[in-house]
């Protein structure tokens, strides 16, 4: 690969700069739209002196993991698209076992908040989110905690610094075959956080949809429609991804030689539609939230145009 005199990869066939500025951008945006919307969430449950529900719980729970997720996915994209290449012996492996076991609980929390919602309709949501209180909170951060760990502890014992110091790579210490690599990957980057949890879902799911139409209650038909809408969104914003990591692997594995070009943009494109599911989301839990004004989000987008025009003035 060539260098010019800046020490930009001339030749870059994935695009991965372009491709990992985009990526930047939409983290931005989505910290800051979950950030807004907590804040939101709070304020409301403070001025009307109401306790949290379940799922403002969860909720909380997925933006802290969100937060967590955009830690080893900047560093990648950093590492891949814009020539910086420093890694350590732990930070691989603590890199690793963060980016494998969180997208899990991620995914363990959204299909809590399918379980909540249908649940919630069999035996009403006060009950549930009853459980979900102190104790029920404790298992539930226990039961994340396991999963962090199950999922990510594997690829975490298995990976090692590269030989040259600029990349992390199986470990050299057994000789894993390609084969080996491959099937690990792919069960734990598609199968058990994406496709097999969508299987899961899609029967409570329709459900849910089907249950909705006899909900009188206002404040429980938006508690359903908003878990309905980022449940579905989150496995079909996530299912391409998944389908494009089978379909490389697979290439990976045949003996007829390919070009990966097309196979990395359209990776990076579909990872792109994976991370901006952490944008939609917040938007559609402060939309969706009937307790949440809407006055109150004129507020909020107002003082943060008066910031941005105050940083505008000062450059």
């Amino acid at each position: 690969m060539s260098v010019n005199d800046t020490g930009k990869n001339v030749w870059d066939p994935c695009n991965s700069h372009e491709w990992s500025i985009v990526f930047c951008f939409i983290m931005a945006l989505s910290i800051l739209a979950w950030l807004i919307a907590i804040a939101m969430i709070l304020s409301s449950r403070q001025s009307r002196g109401s306790s949290l529900s379940g799922l403002d719980k969860l909720t909380g729970l997925l933006a802290l993991s969100t937060l967590i997720q955009f830690g080893p996915m900047l560093s990648s994209s950093l590492h891949s698209g814009h020539d910086i290449y420093y890694y350590s012996q732990t930070g691989c492996k603590m890199m690793f076992y963060t980016e494998y076991g969180t997208r899990h609980v991620i995914t363990a929390l959204v299909c809590g908040l399918v379980a909540y919602a249908y649940y919630g309709l069999h035996h009403g949501f006060e009950s549930v989110s009853g459980r979900l209180g102190t104790l029920g909170m404790g298992w539930v951060l226990l039961g994340l905690a396991a999963l962090q760990g199950l999922f990510g502890m594997v690829p975490a014992m298995y990976v090692d610094l590269a030989l040259n110091g600029q990349s992390c790579s199986w470990t050299h210490s057994m000789n894993l075959t390609t084969g080996q690599v491959v099937s690990m990957e792919l069960v734990l980057r598609s199968l058990t956080p994406y496709l097999v949890p969508t299987l899961l879902v899609t029967y409570p799911t329709v459900q849910l949809v089907r249950l909705l139409p006899g909900v009188e209650e206002p404040h429980k038909i938006a508690t359903v429609q908003t878990i309905v809408y980022i449940s579905v969104s989150y496995f079909a914003l996530n299912s391409p991804y998944a389908v494009n990591l089978i379909v490389e692997y697979a290439l990976r594995l045949s003996s007829t030689p390919h070009s990966f070009v097309a196979v990395c943009n359209f990776k990076w494109f579909f990872f792109l539609v994976h991370q901006s599911w952490f944008l939609v989301a917040p938007l559609m839990l402060i939309t969706g939230d009937p307790t949440v004004e809407m006055e109150s989000v004129k507020q909020w987008t107002t003082k943060l145009r008066k910031i941005y025009d105050e940083k505008i003035r000062l450059v």
